[in-house]
């Protein structure tokens, strides 16, 4: 599908209805709850040691900063330094950690569109880290970090606004991998901005849905709270559509053949 069309669908697209996208999570999450645990698992088994590796470095490095405030010598001036100097140690490793949980839910969403509307099967979480992709991802990593950063900078409120649109990153990739950076950073903010309020409320509902699993002995939430991420692929689906053969389905039917 050209980027105009998809622009052009973006900009005309009715209402979407509220009700509508929390039940239809509900149904996909019912039918893929398996993919959406094991991409959880997934990024938790890479993500973790990531993390902790991360701060190791950092403590090696004599780069880590104190977050610990006491109620006597707080200010807002002290926290903002502290927060600064500590978000831009940390960068190289958030961008590292993006591309990670960028590239993993973009093969997720590839997966959710197949079963859902293509009635395919295929487990490849990751599919786009195959070298066609990998440099796409991570400079789509880096301006998703860059703008989470700079948005939580910003007193953490503008941040509230931008996490729609930066949800969107992995759902214009999935399923529009010939966009370039730029195209898929406009699009992003584009169906966000458009449909901010229904797709932030989804979330949110989904979110609070997907927390139940902590009445589980608290592990039951690593198979509850991939639900969150269905609202988005949903509101894409019914903005956007898919109603040509994207090259990337077109290379999956050339492996599969």
């Amino acid at each position: 599908m050209r980027l105009t069309d998809i622009h052009s669908k973006i900009n005309n697209a009715r209402e979407v209805d509220f009700g509508a996208v929390i039940s239809e999570s509900i149904e996909l999450f019912k039918k893929l709850w398996v993919q959406g645990f094991l991409t959880i698992i997934i990024l938790a088994v890479i993500g973790i040691p990531l993390s902790l590796l991360s701060q190791f470095i950092l403590e090696m490095l004599g780069l880590v900063v104190p977050n610990t405030f006491y109620i006597d010598d707080f200010s807002i001036e002290s926290f903002s330094r502290s927060f600064g100097v500590s978000t831009l140690y940390n960068f190289p490793f958030t961008v590292i950690s993006t591309t990670l949980q960028l590239g993993v839910f973009a093969g997720f969403y590839r997966i959710v569109k197949m079963k859902d509307v293509d009635n395919r099967s295929t487990e490849e979480y990751f599919f786009y880290f195959k070298k066609e992709y990998l440099g796409k991802i991570l400079m789509l990593s880096l301006v998703h970090s860059a703008i989470s950063y700079v948005a939580m900078l910003l007193c953490f409120i503008p941040y509230i606004y931008a996490i729609v649109p930066l949800m969107y990153f992995s759902v214009i990739f999935a399923y529009n991998p010939e966009m370039s950076v730029e195209e898929i950073l406009k699009t992003s903010f584009m169906i966000g901005n458009k449909k901010w309020l229904v797709t932030f409320g989804s979330i949110f509902v989904c979110g609070l849905l997907g927390m139940l699993g902590l009445f589980a002995c608290f592990i039951g939430v690593l198979f509850t709270i991939s639900i969150v991420y269905f609202p988005t692929y949903v509101i894409y689906r019914e903005v956007v559509g898919f109603e040509e053969i994207s090259e990337i389905d077109q290379i999956g039917k050339i492996e599969e053949f």
